[in-house]
């Protein structure tokens, strides 16, 4: 977890959304080609 060490808890927030939003669109885009 040393990377983590500079980071700040909005900056930790903001790359949870990013990861869940990623996350989100790849889902998405699995369920798009698998039709």
């Amino acid at each position: 977890m040393r990377v983590l060490h500079g980071l700040t808890a909005p900056d930790l927030e903001e790359l949870q959304l990013e990861l869940i939003l990623i996350l989100a669109l790849h889902e998405e885009a699995e369920r798009l080609t698998a039709q």
